[in-house]
């Protein structure tokens, strides 16, 4: 099977490639959507499962870039939305802007956050709180997942057993350059050989 690696894998992405956001600001301020023209109607296709079981409707440019965001619906079932239901959201969605979005109702934020209707939920929270329940092992060889990740204001790094060898990862990211990258690494590995030489001596 051949396999399409991008030219600009690895590599900084070119200038013409990257995204003008006070541009995009300013177009999600200024323009809307013309209705008679095909390109800037709602228009539905589905990205697969994702697993979610929860009904509602999520803003988010996913793995998009920013300019291909939108809104994503997740029915009861977790599975991708049905024609029958994306249809008569795309149908209705377009009904309005025809419509000057004239049966749009509207709500202050200030108002929206104290709305019987309104309640708050830590779904990040719940997501990870559960991860042990489900993923506790390695896939490949059964071996328990651990490791560490140590996080602070300039970077972070983390560092846990293959699943498939018998080896250390380390993974790290700097907020500042290269070189405090290159001492955040180091640092990693320090802290992994002293923990790895302790436990080799007890």
């Amino acid at each position: 099977m051949t396999q399409l690696i991008s030219p600009l894998a690895g590599k900084p992405l070119p200038a013409e490639k990257l995204v003008d956001i006070q541009s995009l600001l300013a177009a999600y301020a200024d323009l809307q959507p013309d209705p008679t023209a095909p390109s800037q109607r709602v228009a539905f296709g589905t990205s697969g499962h994702r697993g979610t079981s929860f009904d509602g409707i999520v803003i988010t440019p996913s793995h998009n870039p920013p300019d291909s965001g939108g809104f994503k619906y997740n029915p009861p079932h977790g599975g991708p939305a049905d024609a029958n239901i994306t249809g008569w959201v795309q149908q209705r969605a377009n009904a309005l802007l025809e419509g000057g979005l004239e049966g749009v109702k509207r709500m202050a934020l200030a108002e929206a956050r104290t709305a019987a209707t309104t309640h708050e939920h830590d779904y990040l929270g719940a997501y990870v709180a559960d991860l042990g329940s489900v993923i506790d092992k390695a896939p490949a060889n059964g071996a328990p997942i651990g490791g560490i990740k140590v996080s602070a204001k300039s970077g972070w790094f983390a560092a846990r057993p293959s699943g498939t060898e018998d080896i250390y990862k380390i993974y790290a990211e700097s907020f500042r350059d290269d070189a405090h990258l290159r001492r955040l690494l180091a640092e990693a590995q320090r802290i992994v050989d002293t923990e790895l030489d302790f436990k080799e001596s007890t």
